[in-house]
């Protein structure tokens, strides 16, 4: 199915029931190479071991404070000044021979060859930053990164990697009088969902939009695909609604304070998508939401009640 849709990605140049050859590179640097400041693909994290000579890397991580300023120095025409002085959290790492390191899915890095080297390595995703690789993938789309710089089958793996968080979630739940208390999906997956949901359907969206826009008469091929988008979006429709059912849960048994969430994923998307407009009404409306709390406690104050209110915030908010 997958195939014959291709997810908008190129199905044919390789076998797409094997798994991405991404985990394991050679590398020779000669002495003096540098590879100024990037991101690996799809926020993928990276293994990363000296055979010989020696490595330097600047690292830091993927704050939204470092993101804007990231997608501000890759989108410019002059990139004289060193990125690494608009960073936050911004260290440096010297690896000599035999050390490995692992670096997580989507810091900004740049790297040095003070000598000749030889480096293995590899990239690799993984389920714990699932909305970090989403936040990276918007990155790569909103600088117009090329297809063959993406990583392989990229798309397909989400929607994998959606039918897996399902399973588990259902497999495994614990209930106590009727609620569920916990599941085998950790917190920082769950976080991931809702990013998840999103991306599944952007990505139909596309492939439905770019067949809408192609000129020219219906052709098989063309109904054919146009069929598939059908399928798929009824398929990424039923997998998004299992999603949301269980991230319902998942909210309840992590206690999360979606409020706080979703202004910081709207202000998140204010950075990478450069439309300062998103988040003002979501400040606004936080602020407006914390003044009303402040006002209530002192209300309660004044009447000789000082516990909590029962928003789940707790005694002093």
């Amino acid at each position: 199915f997958f195939e014959k849709l291709k997810m908008g990605e190129d199905a044919t140049s390789y076998d797409v029931y094997s798994p991405p050859k991404t985990m394991t590179y050679l590398l020779l640097g000669p002495e003096g190479a540098y590879t100024d400041w990037h991101v690996d693909f799809a926020g993928s994290s990276v293994w990363y071991h000296v055979v010989k000579g020696k490595k330097v890397f600047m690292v830091a991580p993927d704050t939204a404070h470092n993101i804007g300023q990231f997608l501000k120095w890759s989108s410019s025409d002059d990139q004289s000044d060193f990125l690494g002085e608009q960073l936050e959290k911004c260290g440096r790492l010297v690896l000599n021979e035999g050390d490995t390191m692992f670096l997580p899915g989507g810091w900004f890095h740049a790297v040095s060859t003070p000598v000749d080297s030889v480096v293995v390595g590899g990239n690799y995703i993984n389920p714990l930053r699932i909305q970090q690789l989403l936040t990276v993938r918007r990155i790569e789309q909103r600088l117009g990164i090329a297809s063959q710089a993406e990583f392989p089958k990229f798309n397909m793996l989400m929607y994998y990697a959606a039918g897996d968080f399902i399973k588990r979630c259902q497999q495994s739940r614990v209930f106590e009088d009727g609620e569920v208390k916990s599941v085998f999906v950790s917190e920082l997956e769950a976080k991931g969902l809702k990013s998840l949901k999103v991306y599944l359907e952007s990505v139909v969206d596309e492939i439905e939009s770019n067949i809408s826009a192609s000129k020219g008469r219906m052709t098989k091929e063309k109904r054919t695909l146009r069929e598939n988008v059908d399928r798929c979006k009824e398929e990424i429709g039923l997998l998004t609604s299992f999603l949301m059912t269980e991230l319902a849960r998942l909210k309840k048994v992590y206690n999360w304070d979606n409020e706080a969430e979703e202004t910081d994923q709207k202000i998140l998307e204010e950075i990478i998508s450069g439309d300062t407009s998103i988040s003002r009404a979501w400040r606004r409306s936080r602020r407006a939401s914390d003044d009303e709390h402040s006002r209530q406690k002192e209300r309660e104050r004044d009447n000789g009640n000082d516990g909590d209110d029962g928003d789940g915030r707790g005694p002093g908010g």
